[in-house]
């Protein structure tokens, strides 16, 4: 799948924990099932904040993976 790539969702960390990651990704998610999508799919490192981040919104592991890398995918409820 070379579509619906998630790259990259950043916070500065002055303001993290304030929920700005999260409504970001809200927004882009809602964004991208409204655009026809019903699917997404990014990857990151494992063991990460970001790892938890995005399981914790409802991403799931997409194996296969290599093993420095967790690829996850979201697909549309």
């Amino acid at each position: 799948m070379t579509d619906a790539n998630i790259w990259a969702l950043f916070v500065a960390p002055e303001h993290e924990g304030r929920g700005i990651g999260g409504k970001l990704h809200d927004i882009m998610i809602t964004h991208m099932f409204e655009a026809g999508l019903s699917q997404l799919w990014l990857s990151t490192t494992p063991g990460t904040r970001a790892e938890h981040f995005y399981l914790q919104r409802g991403w799931q592991h997409w194996p296969p993976h290599p093993k420095d890398e967790v690829r996850m995918v979201l697909r549309e409820a």
